[in-house]
């Protein structure tokens, strides 16, 4: 991918991301996974896992917010599959719930 390529991407992103290395649980289809999330925004995450996932697979996951101790629980689906990880969008209550967080926003 070419620079321009990727600021242009960047300009796509609706919220900033946060690189984090972040412990995740998860599960979908009654199967229980636990990685580590690369990176985090109001928006969604990406997770970090050699697991094989499909684009529109729903997903519960529970990991603590930037910053915190407390863990929350959300919901989102797989938008984006690469070799290394998996792309999560949150869905709408979620997205509100972290939209709203200080430190999705500084």
């Amino acid at each position: 991918m070419k620079s321009s390529d990727s600021h242009s991407l960047e300009e796509k992103r609706k919220h900033r991301r946060i690189p984090s290395s972040t412990p995740v649980s998860y599960a979908t289809r009654g199967i229980a996974y636990e990685d580590f999330l690369q990176d985090i925004s109001a928006g969604g995450v990406f997770i970090e896992t050699h697991a094989m996932f499909t684009v529109g697979q729903s997903l519960t996951l529970t990991f603590p917010l930037p910053g915190h101790q407390h863990f929350i629980t959300v919901t989102g689906e797989v938008v984006r599959t690469t070799g290394h990880g998996i792309g999560v969008k949150f869905d709408r209550a979620a997205q509100t719930l972290l939209g709203n967080s200080p430190e999705m926003n500084s």
